[in-house]
């Protein structure tokens, strides 16, 4: 019983964070865009911005795909800052949100274990131990990012073009 009754609590707090996450307004669609992009999942990603989406990493070579978890899994934000822009009417059009985020670069990360060789084809003589190899040696890049969501004509907040385009950038380079 004590079983069922945890399962029932844990089973009702996810639902009541997704909820809080999922319906957060401006700040809701940064979480949902970023946790889309770290999903791998370009499709979920379009629905919290008005930029073109497109993830493009080699899925079916395992070293690649493995440097995409560790790098683009490891980006971790906070909301420092959110300035709400209104209209004449005081209604709140667009929110400014300045986050500050850590992550490992993937393109450090490349060229460390390319060396000086060119950025190509990474997995056909790296493994995963590789990559985990060279992470052990890398700091975080840390720094900050001010994007801006707006409400669309559906009454969605989304990451306008400009901010979805960067904040992307920010999560794979």
């Amino acid at each position: 019983m004590k079983k069922i009754r945890l399962l029932s609590i844990s089973l009702l707090l996810g639902v009541l964070l997704f909820a809080l996450t999922a319906c957060g307004g401006a700040s809701g669609a940064v979480s949902g865009f970023v946790n889309a992009v770290k999903k791998g999942d370009e499709e979920k990603a379009k629905t919290f911005t008005t930029a073109p989406v497109e993830l493009s990493y080699d899925k079916e070579d395992e070293v690649a795909a493995y440097m995409w978890k560790k790098t683009v899994g490891s980006f971790s934000y906070k909301v420092e800052e959110e300035t709400e822009k209104k209209n004449d009417e005081g209604e709140v059009t667009s929110v400014e949100i300045k986050i500050s985020y850590e992550k490992y670069s993937q393109t450090d990360l490349r060229l460390k274990m390319l060396g000086n060789t060119a950025i190509g084809d990474i997995g056909k003589d790296k493994t995963k131990q590789d990559v985990d190899a060279a992470l052990k040696e890398m700091e975080k890049v840390k720094d900050s990012i001010t994007v801006t969501v707006a409400v669309d004509e559906e009454g969605e907040w989304k990451l306008d073009t400009v901010s979805g385009a960067a904040l992307l950038v920010v999560l794979v380079a």
